[in-house]
């Protein structure tokens, strides 16, 4: 960058602040008698910042020395130099970064100094670091400090932390962001004392129609250790009105499978009562996926419940087709008939987002309903980018309410991108003369 761009302001005589526009460099001026390699800054001489923060470390230090911290890109420093030359200044000085910063303009930029600033500090002195994010003008910037002090501070701080942000005034920040924060602290406090953690979590109110994955995070890493009571405590959490899903007792039952795995495995598998019950073991099967494929498909066909078997099935093709479309569309198309539609169909959609062509090709060797199957989530991808194609294969369907389902679906969206174009396409096939009335008669999207 052209030197001549930075534009220094001077802090409290000790501080500059260089509007660089990637951002702060850190770093610290020494002015002595020895000082080598430095270079012009405006109109005062400073220190390369790796410099600076190297005789910082080396505890260089002299009698008729200047100290002054320069901010430059303070993003792109390395956090041991960044935390290095901060936690080498008195608290004072600090502050008055922390006030300077928060003069800097609301916007994505200046968060990003922010962060990375308190990050650092809150690796030494969170308490302080704390009360400075407190002081800032703007709730983004608070925000952003507070975020960056939870992730920087060591866990035997989260308790305090937590505890600090859920006791800040109500006009700190809104209601959903506070409990954002307070439940990113308590994530952090469960690590060392996930119990304690747990029941402080209980005593903040949710923020009306949302929810939170520290319970997850609070529960998962309480299981890990009591499997028992993390349970109970994540039923109860998940029993209330503003937890209609159930994070907290996926978040437990995760946590007991890395400690017990059968235990964990044959809890699930005999409690497949509710909706939720059914995405918990689709849960569970992909985390036995993750370990044990073969082991994960064995699971799932043993489950009792049909549509249980379906969800964790169709998970099941979905992590397979990640990295091979063909074999997880094979493994779905294999499936017994009860299961096989969802899973197939889900498998093929994903295959056909990602090559169509190969997609098709594998489709013309099937027949019967498994063919059926694949070519109605077929049809229905390729709607989105070719339409008359798709139509043309989902008029190969057998299964005669299948392939009027599959037609009307398309023809209708089409019609809400292009009426002429979809009109012209029902009229020079070979429907009937009366799913051509109907479908030229249907409104778009009706």
């Amino acid at each position: 960058m052209d030197r001549a761009s930075i534009r220094p302001w001077l802090i409290g005589g000790s501080l500059f602040v260089a509007g660089l526009a990637l951002g702060l460099v850190l770093g610290r001026n020494i002015s002595s008698p020895g000082a080598q390699h430095s270079r012009v800054v405006g109109s005062q001489t400073s220190t390369s910042s790796a410099e600076t923060v190297q005789a910082r470390a080396a505890g260089t230090h002299d009698s008729e020395s200047r100290t002054k911290i320069v901010l430059g890109n303070i993003t792109t420093i390395p956090f041991q130099e960044l935390y290095s030359v901060l936690s080498s200044r008195p608290p004072s000085e600090l502050i008055a970064l922390a006030r300077q910063l928060g003069e800097l303009p609301a916007n994505r930029e200046s968060s990003e100094k922010i962060s990375t600033f308190f990050k650092a500090w809150a690796h030494f002195g969170p308490k302080a670091a704390l009360d400075a994010a407190g002081t800032l003008k703007a709730s983004t910037q608070r925000e952003s400090a507070l975020g960056a002090i939870i992730e920087g501070a060591d866990t035997a701080a989260a308790a305090s932390i937590a505890k600090s942000i859920s006791a800040l005034p109500a006009d700190s920040f809104t209601p959903h962001t506070q409990r954002l924060l307070v439940g990113k602290a308590a994530e952090k406090w469960s690590q060392t004392d996930p119990a304690a953690a747990a029941a402080f979590i209980d005593t903040i109110p949710n923020s009306p129609g949302s929810f939170f994955g520290d319970v997850h995070t609070i529960a998962q890493n309480w299981a890990a250790s009591d499997p028992a009571s993390a349970l109970a405590w994540a039923q109860r959490h998940d029993g209330s009105d503003a937890a209609p899903i159930h994070l907290a007792v996926s978040g437990a039952i995760g946590g007991w499978w890395q400690k017990d795995p059968r235990a964990a495995e044959e809890y699930v598998a005999s409690h497949l009562n509710t909706l939720a019950d059914r995405q918990l073991a689709a849960t569970v099967a992909s985390q036995i996926f993750n370990a044990d494929p073969q082991r994960a498909m064995q699971w799932v066909s043993q489950l009792p419940d049909l549509e249980a078997r379906r969800q964790a099935d169709t998970i099941i093709a979905h992590q397979i087709g990640w990295t091979d479309p063909k074999g997880a569309a094979e493994w779905a198309a294999g499936l017994p008939d009860d299961v096989r539609s969802i899973t197939l169909e889900s498998a093929v959609s994903l295959w056909a987002q990602g090559n169509a062509a190969a997609a098709s090709e594998w489709i013309g060797t099937l027949s019967g309903p498994t063919r059926d199957q694949a070519t109605k989530a077929y049809s229905n991808v390729v709607a989105n980018s070719d339409p008359a194609n798709a139509l043309n294969w989902a008029t190969s369907i057998s299964d005669p309410r299948m392939r009027d389902s599959s037609i009307n679906g398309i023809v209708r969206k089409w019609m809400e991108r292009d009426p002429a174009g979809a009109s012209a396409w029902v009229q020079a096939s070979t429907l009937s003369a009366d799913q051509k009335q109907r479908l030229l008669a249907t409104p778009p999207g009706g």
